[in-house]
């Protein structure tokens, strides 16, 4: 803590979401936007709460990054397509202005197999909800404009619309491969929520609601005073030292009351921005309750393994379900190595730095059908990202908070998997890793701080 630091609240701030959301649009108000590309989720949510003007170095920031199509882009479109759905035409953005998100929004690559260059990393699970609910709404926005892919947006609006409806279909029955994530959860619900309030369609509005309820619940169910106090399937560095660093404490605080303010995230403004969305009573008690003993068990992903493979109806060699295992972050394993390359082949991957240093000897090793064998012989440092299963618990009482995923992996390398912690308070965090870096920071994976070198 620091001097001067707000205290995390562990009573409800104030009784109902309507009070809590307006006492977090005055702090928001008090607050500067950045003249970088994040300051447009500020805007959004500042216009929304009574600004007359937005940060026009942000908004450019934001607009230049995106046709640059950088990494992580997506999370920049996204804010672009709530700014635009809340306020082209009201006078807040200039005609230029809406020109300009307009060719920035059409001219997006959203999918793999579309033409054009791009470095949005967009297949593990959050980057796919990402950009299938960005296609989907700025398609239905601008139906008979003809985007980058040579396509109208009405058609990318139908192929979104499929994709989006096999996501939340995906993840109701089998959870989340990034489980109970405090950075990737922040980036679910953005676009989820994007969809609630401004999808036409009534079957997607509702799934997206559903959707965003089961990801309240997960947070709900794993909290303790307003802090993500959990075993997460990936951390960074930040988000797991301290309650300081808890991407969702803003959203748990106007959602229910405990935590505090601390950020304009994607998730918390597009909750406080979204009227359609109504937080379900149940959620809300749950998250206030603290018993004298509490305990909560969860399943997450499904195993690499052909019987898991075939219960789902799924193959490790049609490339229309590679958007599974990479979703859990399966691209070198074994079962799965041969479809990557392939793949990375059709769709031109082969600039990501992912998939660069695979080039040269993949592609031999594909010709002799040794893929999977040098896998398990070599087993990459790749293979560490895999997500797969996960049987977690969590005990919580009113004076601390104890979770694990239950034999995880054992042994096996690590990539931001954050297998258990204790907490006590919000700067009184307790975990172990293996590191495989000296590296503080989140510019290697695993780090010293984030996840293991090899799991536990």
């Amino acid at each position: 803590p620091q001097p001067g630091d707000v205290p995390f609240l562990r009573q409800p701030l104030a009784p109902t979401y309507a009070e809590r959301q307006a006492a977090y649009m005055a702090w928001l108000l008090l607050q500067k936007t950045s003249d970088e590309r994040g300051g447009i989720w500020t805007d959004a949510g500042k216009l929304a709460a009574g600004a007359t003007q937005l940060n026009p170095l942000a908004l450019q920031d934001g607009l230049d990054f995106v046709n640059a199509h950088k990494d992580p882009s997506d999370f920049t479109v996204a804010g672009l397509v709530r700014l635009y759905y809340l306020q082209a035409g009201k006078g807040i953005l200039t005609g230029e202005q809406e020109t300009a998100i307009q060719a920035a929004l059409t001219n997006f690559k959203y999918w793999f197999e579309e033409p054009g260059h791009t470095e949005v990393e967009m297949w593990t699970e959050n980057h796919q909800i990402l950009n299938h609910s960005s296609e989907y709404l700025v398609g239905q926005a601008f139906p008979a404009a003809t985007f980058g892919s040579g396509q109208t947006g009405e058609w990318h609006r139908q192929q979104a619309r499929l994709r989006i409806l096999r996501w939340i279909d995906w993840h109701a029955r089998t959870g989340f491969a990034e489980w109970d994530s405090v950075v990737y959860y922040t980036e679910d619900l953005a676009p989820l929520l994007n969809l609630v309030e401004f999808a036409q369609d009534e079957e997607i509005s509702t799934r997206a609601a559903m959707m965003v309820d089961a990801l309240l619940f997960d947070i709900a169910v794993d909290s303790y005073y307003g802090i993500f106090a959990t075993s997460h399937g990936r951390a960074t560095a930040g988000s797991i030292k301290s309650g300081a660093g808890d991407g969702l404490v803003t959203l748990q605080a106007v959602a229910w009351g405990m935590g505090r303010f601390q950020a304009s995230s994607m998730a918390v403004i597009s909750l406080v921005t979204s009227p359609r969305y109504h937080i379900p009573a149940a959620i809300e008690a749950l998250a206030q309750d603290m018993p004298q003993e509490y305990e909560n068990f969860e399943r997450h992903s499904i195993p690499l393994t052909q019987a898991a493979a075939d219960s789902y109806g799924l193959s490790f060699s049609d490339p229309q379900d590679l958007w599974v295992w990479w979703g859990m972050g399966a691209f070198t394993n074994p079962p799965v190595i041969d479809s990557t390359i392939r793949a990375a082949d059709s769709w031109n991957l082969w600039h990501y730095p992912d998939f660069a240093d695979l080039k040269d000897l993949a592609q031999v090793l594909q010709r002799f059908h040794l893929l999977g064998a040098a896998s398990t012989l070599l087993d990459p440092q790749s293979n560490g990202v895999l997500l797969s299963e996960v049987n977690k618990v969590t005990y919580r009482t009113p004076d601390y908070i104890l979770s694990t995923a239950q034999d995880y992996r054992k042994g096996e390398k690590g990539y931001q998997q954050h297998i258990s912690q204790a907490a006590l308070d919000p700067y009184a965090v307790v975990f172990t890793t293996n590191p495989d870096s000296l590296r503080a920071d989140d510019s290697q994976r695993p780090s010293y701080w984030s996840s293991s070198g090899r799991l536990p």
